[in-house]
């Protein structure tokens, strides 16, 4: 972050060293979702962000430092010891699920503001001297944690609310304007097109980044506490409102006929981006304002005190081990390096009285998922009402190359629900299904509806041959339960099946679709 101040304790130089090295080691651990990831975008700014603040901080004009007390002392070893606990919460979702899942780099993130926060206290002393105390160099800390993936639960919600209250503003917008329209859910039906606002239009994205750059105007430009609170009050209504109006401009443009996928929805996501980010610059410039220029820093410090630095050296020399240790075990296994597929075809081709297809797109999930090993078929056959539709996914990983809650995170609650599917009936514990006389392993049951269609839902997930119970990977405490039972276990071998039909399970369970897929599964464990 920066340089220590020559007169400063040497403890508090060792925090300030640790410190820029365990932010350096998190900027390199995150910049891939932040390359990929448009939700997290902002984050590339960020070593850039940090360094601009700690350099305007150290220009300024009447630095103010916080004195030697206990209660200092205390905060400073709680932000400390809350940062190691939160690093290693993290690491066990880590070993588990891998650094690419949303809750590790959350929680990971939360340690390193939290550590972070111990190091500045500490620099921030009246006996160390090296940053002044103010919001310019508390304000990494919260620029921090924004640069983190959302964690799936709080942002499924997000974005629900979201859509929801987009979708409901620009209609009422609509019947303003004179524009006939009505809702159904967050599809927005026009009198010659149909208007979805999805979990991308829903402005979280454009919330979090509008948010970012607010925080930092406000410590980067602006002087006064009214002035500063002022513009981080503004980032979120200003995001909303932005996006408001792109969706409610999307709107009208597919009202009059015109083709809104595509370059003309992704040109006025960023037109808006770049307008929220630009007016709120111009806010914080403006209330900046004859504040006149930062001057040279104060006095040299007073007589070293050793004890603040002490406290943030040895939890960020905690940190630093956990973060090596982590660094050091082994990775999960790649599907490159995985061991191959599981012998055979996973499902039966041809059977009588039904039409089999296949998609395309299957393989595009093998590095997703982490496994070469899955198959998908739609069986289709001739019914009283039109026509019955099964379809069965499977997917295998032998033993070693995947966690129980790395396989748990590609259930339909998360992947279909998040698709636009809306769940009629959710978890009610374990389902006993028989096929022929035969108890089944216990399921997951579920009902979902999407546009007036009704889906009826069964799966199966088996380590070693026996079922695992549905996890909530929304729930934070679930997670860090089934992680003690056996997130990280990966020594048994696991199976997913899907089924789902238009149909229920006794109509589904007849003839002789259900005994052959079984039949073809029992190998592993059915």
């Amino acid at each position: 972050m920066t340089a220590a101040a020559p007169g400063a304790p040497w403890p508090t130089r060792a925090s300030v060293v640790l410190a820029s090295a365990l932010f350096a080691a998190w900027c390199l651990l995150l910049w891939p979702q932040w390359a990929t990831d448009p939700q997290l975008s902002h984050g590339v700014a960020m070593p850039l962000v940090a360094t601009i603040l700690v350099v305007e901080a150290r220009r300024e004009r009447r630095p103010r430092f916080l004195p030697d007390r206990p209660l200092v002392d205390v905060a400073e070893a709680a932000a400390g010891a809350l940062g190691l606990v939160s690093l290693g919460a993290g690491m066990a979702y880590a070993a588990a699920m891998g650094w690419g899942h949303a809750l590790a780099g959350f929680l990971a993130t939360a340690g390193l503001a939290c550590l972070l926060l111990c190091a500045l206290l500490a620099a921030c002393r009246d006996s160390a001297r090296v940053l002044p105390f103010g919001w310019t160099v508390l304000a990494l800390v919260p620029l921090c944690v924004l640069c983190a993936p959302v964690p799936p639960g709080t942002a499924a919600r997000m974005s629900s609310l979201l859509q929801e209250g987009v979708s409901e503003a620009v209609l009422r917008a609509l019947h303003a304007l004179g524009v006939p329209a009505f809702r159904t859910g967050n599809i927005i039906e026009l009198a010659h097109a149909r208007l979805g606002v999805d979990e991308a239009c829903s402005g979280l994205r454009s919330l979090v980044s509008c948010v970012f750059a607010g925080i930092f105007v406000s410590a980067a430009f602006v002087r006064r506490p009214a002035a500063r609170v002022l513009v981080v009050l503004l980032a979120a209504p200003l995001a909303i409102g932005m996006n408001l109006l792109r969706s409610l401009g999307l709107a009208l443009a597919a009202g009059r006929g015109l083709r809104t996928e595509g370059t003309l929805h992704d040109a006025a996501g960023l037109a808006i981006l770049g307008l929220t980010s630009v007016v709120l610059v111009a806010v914080g410039i403006l209330l900046s304002g004859g504040e006149g220029a930062p001057g040279p820093e104060g006095a040299g410090p007073r007589a070293a005190r050793r004890t603040p630095g002490l406290i943030a050296m040895v939890a960020l020399l905690a940190a630093a081990g956990l973060a090596a240790r982590a660094g050091l075990s082994p990775a999960q296994a790649t599907v490159e390096q995985a061991a191959g597929p599981a012998p055979g075809p996973l499902l039966p081709g041809d059977v009588p009285g039904w039409s089999a297809a296949a998609p395309r797109d299957l393989r595009a999930f093998e590095a997703v998922l982490g496994t070469r090993s899955l198959e998908q078929r739609t069986y289709t056959r001739p019914a009283p009402w039109g026509r019955e539709e099964v379809t069965v996914y499977v997917a295998f990983w032998p033993a070693g190359q995947a966690s129980v809650t790395s396989v748990s995170a590609h259930t339909p609650d998360m992947c279909l629900v998040g698709s636009g599917w809306e769940p009629l009936v959710g978890p009610q514990g374990p389902a006993r299904l028989t096929l022929g006389g035969r108890e089944l392993p216990d399921a997951q049951e579920r009902v979902l509806s999407m546009n007036r269609e009704r889906l009826n839902l069964w799966f199966w997930h088996l380590y070693g041959g026996r079922s695992v119970g549905d996890i909530d990977m929304h729930s934070p405490l679930a997670l860090i339960r089934e992680t003690l039972a056996h997130g990280i276990r990966r020594d048994r071998s696991q199976v997913f099946l899907r089924i789902s039909s238009n149909a229920p399970w006794s109509q589904v369970a007849q003839g002789a679709l259900l005994p052959a897929v079984f039949e073809r599964l029992r190998p592993l464990g059915f």
